[in-house]
């Protein structure tokens, strides 16, 4: 297995094999685990990754709503079924069908 494969198996799934670099990453990410300034910093660095991620997840969805709510608009769809269909509020949904 190349270097690179074993440091993506690590990061993948923790599979730490015989590589040396991957036996000394992995010491070195228990070591900083067991550190409790490291781990207050980790957990928090996560979280706001969680934040993001869960943020990126809303904004796609919103736009996916967005885009279904233009099309169906664009077939002649009343307001009220595109606001069902969309989850949008209508307010929104009568935005789109204005601009």
């Amino acid at each position: 297995m190349t270097k690179a494969k074993a440091i993506l198996a690590y990061i993948e799934d923790g599979t730490i094999g015989d590589d040396p670099f991957v036996q000394e990453l992995a010491a070195e990410v228990e070591r900083v685990k067991n550190n409790e300034k490291w781990r207050g910093f980790y957990m928090t660095q996560r979280m706001y990754i969680q934040d993001e991620r869960r943020d990126e997840r809303r904004k796609a969805t919103y736009e996916k709503a967005v885009k279904v709510a233009k099309k169906l608009l664009s077939l002649g769809i009343p307001l009220e079924i595109v606001v069902q269909a969309s989850e949008l509020p209508l307010d929104v949904v009568k935005g789109l069908k204005m601009g």
